[in-house]
């Protein structure tokens, strides 16, 4: 059976000022679908609409509500994640299935980098090793039996637990720990909220290449223009070479795959121009919130003479992309007529695209 996940979100976010953290708009969209869309690949995901007085209160009701409503095996995991914590790492989730499987308990944190001290009111009284001391974070992995009785016992003695791995620590079981991501931090204060909005704001730069060899009929199409008294590219589209390189890198940017992942699809209906494999990218840009803040195309060809084509392109271009000609760069290179392209037997294109969010 696939993890199950609960995804906390009923806190009272009293360090914010009045603002609801898990509910706050950044970047296009609320904090806690950050974490949602990951767990979602990997889990049944329940939101809990109504949580408890405590942290521990909201996890016990989501336990308890999933344990109803599915036939658990005491081995299957079910995994604790604060929506305060954007964030999440696919990778942090594969290695707390894969260690709670093994172990039964597993939790996210990263060793302490900076001197922990111990203090009594104004007075420090100790000093901790660092590398002892793990800042835990979530996800939080745990067998289903394990919960079963941590959450009976905890009953029985009325005690409160932070987290859920205190909890099965109180029965005797032993978490294993997982190197949290870097930017696995809990959003507490506004100025957590300023810090998420700064590094989701951060631009991406991708760049992709793509090539063609002239083909023995059609007509030449380039960045969407068409260009009489050359024949087409050799293609299983209209072989737009600059398109397609512009698409890879858009895709690239977005974390996506190759051309041939989302293209092949589309040509397979019978449509064969370039401009529709651009399509369904723009939509996941307007989709993200991101827009495109630069483009560059650097052509390698003999022919055709792409500077007297500039102003063509970059018309072309904004008119797909909806952006300005000042934010395109055009350049060219024979590349002394050494390889193939600066022979005539085809064109070559690198693409650079940077993305900004909005």
């Amino acid at each position: 059976m696939r993890p199950i996940s609960i995804l906390l979100a009923a806190g009272k976010s009293s360090r914010m000022g009045g603002i609801d953290k898990v509910n706050a708009v950044i970047c296009g969209k609320p904090l806690w679908k950050y974490s949602f869309e990951v767990l979602e690949k990997f889990s049944k995901v329940f939101l809990i609409t109504k949580g408890g007085p405590t942290r521990f209160d909201s996890a016990k009701i989501g336990f308890e509500k999933v344990c109803k409503s599915e036939k658990l095996k005491d081995s299957d995991i079910v995994i604790f994640h604060n929506a305060a914590n954007p964030f999440l790492d696919s990778r942090e989730l594969e290695l707390a299935i894969q260690k709670a499987k093994k172990h039964g308990a597993a939790v996210a944190g990263n060793i302490a980098i900076d001197t922990v001290k111990k203090i009594d009111g104004e007075k420090i009284t100790g000093t901790f090793p660092r590398k002892k001391i793990l800042l835990a974070q979530t996800p939080q992995a745990f067998q289903v039996g394990i919960l079963k009785k941590a959450y009976r016992e905890a009953a029985k003695k009325k005690h409160i637990f932070t987290d859920e791995s205190s909890l099965i620590e109180a029965i005797g079981v032993t978490p294993h720990w997982i190197p949290a991501s870097p930017l696995n931090r809990k959003i507490t204060t506004r100025d957590d909220l300023d810090w998420m909005h700064a590094m989701l704001a951060q631009p991406r730069t991708a760049i992709a290449t793509d090539s063609h060899a002239f083909d023995t009929k059609g007509t030449l199409r380039l960045a969407g223009i068409t260009i009489k008294k050359l024949p087409k590219l050799h293609a299983n589209s209209d072989g737009d070479v600059a398109l397609h390189a512009l698409a890879t890198a858009i895709s690239q940017a977005l974390g996506q795959g190759s051309l041939g992942t989302f293209a092949d699809e589309i040509v397979v209906t019978g449509i064969t121009s370039s401009k529709q494999f651009l399509k369904p990218l723009l939509a996941e840009l307007k989709k993200q919130s991101l827009v495109i803040g630069h483009l560059g195309l650097h052509f390698e060809c003999k022919i055709p003479k792409i500077d007297p084509l500039v102003i063509s392109i970059k018309k072309s271009l904004s008119e797909i992309l909806h952006i300005s000609a000042e934010q395109i760069g055009i350049t060219v290179t024979s590349g002394e007529g050494l390889t193939a392209f600066g022979k005539g037997k085809g064109i070559h294109c690198t693409a650079v695209v940077t993305l900004w969010r909005k």
